[in-house]
């Protein structure tokens, strides 16, 4: 695996071409055109139903494999609007119209003529960029209407949001680069989406493994056993099944550091382990730990995710631990299915934290709601999508360097069970290939249904 130094600010995203070619598949449909919509009806696209004031995108994002979108599009129908879509139209001197992998958006508000629009109320779904095939595109709007006519929009960047350079998890060696770029020609906005095979630059990950606490840190420790030593054999052992499998992997430390290396406070500094992911532009992270407790009756394994986002990865990392280990689920209050688990910030952490804020001189983050993720390694990891907001006004930590990136990492924490507990301590301890099994295992299940999805 490649070491924790090779890491790089945000790859310049490539300019795309065939602005001419584009145009034409914008506005140069004056006979029917046909394209096959994802239930296989044929639609004739014609110019009367391209409207003449394109949308307006006012914000978008990765996060993981998807890209979320919202906008607003002004419509005289808009009270009889039933869905939209975005569909990625390939631009192709033949055939410029074609089946490609669309996604119904969710019509959040339809008031007086205007609609607003998101892809997915959720984070971890929207347009899966995984299933985008090679190809040039020009990104479309489709809004159908209660009555089943419809009406087309190209669209335009009501945004501040940089461009997407997104490339695609490695598969039997290969990758996919997909870039963005708003553009107008002719007095016409149009979204210009190019993707073609590429390999991933040197510093482009598709997963972090990420070794929790270190150096001075030493996390838990029971029944002679350190965390920090623990978890670091253990993620060891998983990165490499993951190169095995195919995947390529970055890992945030790979050795134990030195005493005078604190876990606790360096996560935010240049090369600490939050601006180590950001860097990264891998869809996921995982960070790897043991747990503990005064009960040494509670064992098991716990996976926490964004409670923006659903359980699909961390539900595959629950069930292959206990698949391929003799450590069961964990049972407690606030799982929301077996062995997964959300955590926000309470209102007690908000005014703890406020009041400690206060004695060193600074204001407490503003955006932080009992609808936060309470952890780092959640939040942070997954920058803006996640509602990131280390931003380095705290004295004790250095900053977010991708605070405001729109290439969120979907961050998992994994707590393999607990140290506390003397039967999974032990299987902690002796059974690295069976957590490196799960691990390699839930993701590539996880891969092989982003590929798939349509």
């Amino acid at each position: 695996m490649n070491s924790i130094k090779q890491w790089a600010h945000d790859h310049p995203m490539a300019r795309l071409a065939g602005g001419v070619l584009l145009l034409v598949a914008v506005i140069g449909i004056l006979a029917a055109v046909f394209y096959k919509t994802t239930a296989q009806e044929v639609v004739v696209l014609t110019s009367e139903k391209l409207a003449a004031e394109p949308a307006v995108i006012t914000d978008y994002y990765t996060y993981g494999t998807h890209l979320n979108v919202t906008g607003t599009i002004s419509d005289e129908k808009a009270a009889d609007v039933k869905t939209v879509s975005l569909q990625f139209q390939p631009v192709k001197s033949e055939d410029l119209y074609e089946e490609t992998p669309a996604q119904t958006a969710a019509v959040v508000s339809a008031e007086g003529e205007t609609i607003t629009f998101q892809l997915s109320e959720t984070i971890t779904d929207g347009y899966c960029l995984e299933a985008l095939p090679k190809g040039e595109y020009v990104a479309l709007l489709r809004v159908v209407y209660n009555d089943g006519t419809d009406s087309f929009y190209t669209v335009k960047d009501g945004s501040e949001v940089e461009a997407i350079d997104y490339y695609t998890i490695t598969q039997g060696g290969k990758n996919r680069e997909i870039t963005t770029e708003f553009d107008a020609q002719e007095d016409v906005d149009f979204w210009r989406v190019n993707c073609q095979n590429e390999s991933l630059p040197d510093d482009v990950y598709d997963i972090v493994i990420d070794p929790g606490h270190g150096g001075a840190d030493g996390g838990a420790e029971a029944n002679g056993v350190k965390e920090s030593e623990l978890v670091l054999k253990s993620a060891q052992a998983m990165a490499d099944a993951l190169e095995d499998a195919g995947y390529k992997v970055l890992m945030t430390r790979e050795t134990n550091w030195d005493s005078d290396t604190n876990a606790a406070y360096n996560m935010f500094d240049e090369d600490g382990r939050v601006n180590l992911v950001g860097a990264s532009h891998a869809k996921v992270a995982l960070s790897i730990h043991a747990n503990s407790t005064d009960d040494t009756e509670t064992s098991g394994v716990q996976i926490y995710r964004t409670v923006k986002g659903d359980s699909g990865l961390a539900q595959l990392l629950a069930d292959q631990i206990v698949q391929n280990t003799a450590v069961d689920y964990n049972v407690m209050t606030g799982m929301i299915s077996d062995g997964v688990y959300v955590r926000t910030l309470s209102a007690s952490d908000i005014r703890e934290s406020q009041a400690d804020a206060r004695e060193k001189g600074y204001t407490f983050y503003e955006s932080a709601t009992t609808d936060t993720d309470y952890y780092f390694m959640i939040r942070e990891y997954g920058q803006r999508p996640t509602g990131a907001y280390v931003d380095g006004r705290n004295p004790d930590y250095g900053k977010n360097l991708y605070l405001n990136a729109n290439h969120g990492v979907e961050g998992i924490l994994v707590e393999m069970g607990y140290l506390t507990n003397s039967r999974d301590c032990l299987e902690m301890k002796n059974n690295t290939s069976g957590y490196a099994r799960a691990i390699t295992n839930a993701f590539v299940q996880w891969v092989k249904a982003q590929t798939a999805e349509e």
